[in-house]
């Protein structure tokens, strides 16, 4: 390896330190990494000024498009466990919403959890800790994507359910 030798200039101060240490210190081995650390940084700063915007926007809408769909399948695995818990009337509530393509509002997030809470769900069925803070702190627009799928959890049951209830209403 062939090396280019480099005169640097230290404070008095800095030079009178290294004098107590400077035979336990490899001085030309710690320039070289001090300076290659700071060419590194400004490297990657010059990089990010002139970094393809596109290929960040591209990696920012596939982690959305994956956020939103585990988002919406939480809120569809927590439909069908508190399908049980509803009555004739909520379903039908539920499925008229679901077939007038209502826009569901960040309110409509509150109004789940404090009806899924009046029902009083089963253990396994309740959001613990962590889990239910990560719920309750999604924006509005994650709310609406988790109760959307909370709806197709819910109408999955019902649609396997309801033929059945007619069927017992002709007789």
């Amino acid at each position: 390896m062939c090396a280019k030798r480099l005169t640097i200039a230290i404070p008095n101060g800095l030079y009178e330190r290294l004098q107590t240490v400077k035979q336990e210190i490899n001085i030309s081995g710690v320039c070289q990494e001090a300076l290659n650390m700071a060419i590194t940084l400004k490297e990657t700063q010059t990089q990010a000024l002139t970094f393809n915007h596109q290929q960040l926007i591209d990696r920012l809408k596939l982690e959305k498009k994956l956020l939103v769909a585990q988002i919406k399948e939480q809120g569809r695995k927590l439909g069908i466990q508190s399908a049980m818990t509803l009555s004739y009337k909520e379903f039908q509530r539920i499925e008229r919403l679901s077939l007038g393509h209502v826009r569901i509002e960040a309110n409509s997030f509150a109004d789940m959890w404090k009806l899924l809470a009046s029902r009083q769900p089963e253990q396994n069925m309740e959001f613990q800790g962590e889990e239910l803070r990560e719920m309750t702190s999604l924006n509005e627009e994650n709310q609406s994507i988790f109760v959307e799928g909370w709806m197709e959890g819910v109408l999955t049951v019902w649609n396997q359910i309801k033929d059945e209830l007619n069927d017992v209403e002709a007789e």
